[in-house]
């Protein structure tokens, strides 16, 4: 089925928007699923599939004991059943935002680091409308980096958080040139992961921060279409925890 997003396709209609999105199909062009309610839906699709693999008394080839156990850890972390990982989706800028406490066997001590989708691909697909083929033109994600913000206390997250939520706030209410970023209290409004990493750094108190640029744009600020950044985002951080799990379940041993 990976296979179906690598190669532009020829479908008899357009499939639903969440199963389009699972399996790289073609949909309707005026259906964008990058909110956090979508983030939400994609994570509960993950956790009963894991449930539903977890169940087989057979067991199944393709995943080890030890790769389905790092999953479930995985996917408890995006339902926030984790206590010492919380994650919060920014779907709009294509990232997620992922606390880790305990860093380093170090107590009180909280990692910030940004899951950020990147190597958007475009690619052209095709749908029957009516009797008549319609190509429908995407670009999603097909890989991501983790961005380092910093270390705090726990006693300091919530004040961080605050600092960061009113420069996002602010940053929201730009409208026009007034988007574009001129660095020091000037960040502008760029719905791309570099943009939100640049302020989560401007709550941590760095002075003249700037959005670094080298990611797509993925939302709708210069006259183009929104992604669907809620599947990608939920597979990529469910990839990245994972890979933590396998590699702090490897030094055990």
């Amino acid at each position: 089925l990976s296979s179906l997003s690598e190669t532009p396709l020829c479908c008899k209609m357009a499939a639903d928007a969440k199963i389009a999105a699972l399996y790289g199909l073609p949909t309707d062009s005026s259906s964008k699923l990058c909110d956090e309610t979508s983030c939400a839906f994609f994570v509960d699709y993950l956790s009963k599939f894991y449930d539903f693999v977890r169940k087989e008394p057979t067991g199944h080839p393709w995943i080890t004991k030890s790769e389905l156990d790092s999953m479930g850890l995985a996917i408890n972390i995006l339902l926030c059943k984790e206590s010492s990982k919380t994650i919060k989706w920014y779907p709009e800028y294509g990232c997620a935002l992922l606390l880790a406490k305990g860093v380093g066997c170090t107590p009180g001590v909280v990692a910030w680091n940004l899951i950020s989708l990147d190597l958007h691909r475009f690619d052209t697909m095709s749908k029957v409308n009516s009797n008549i083929y319609e190509y429908v033109d995407t670009a999603n994600a097909t890989d991501y980096e983790v961005l380092h913000i910093g270390t705090s206390t726990q006693d300091q997250t919530n004040e961080l958080m605050s600092a960061f939520n009113r420069f996002y706030v602010e940053a929201q209410a730009l409208k026009g040139s007034d988007r574009s970023s001129r660095g020091g209290d000037r960040l502008g409004h760029q719905r791309t992961p570099a943009f939100i990493h640049a302020l989560f750094r401007k709550a941590f108190g760095e002075q003249n921060v700037a959005p670094r640029g080298g990611f797509t744009d993925v939302g709708l600020n210069t006259g183009g279409e929104k992604r669907d950044t809620a599947w990608p985002l939920v597979y990529c951080s469910t990839s990245s925890t994972e890979h933590q799990q396998l590699r702090r379940i490897a030094r055990l041993f």
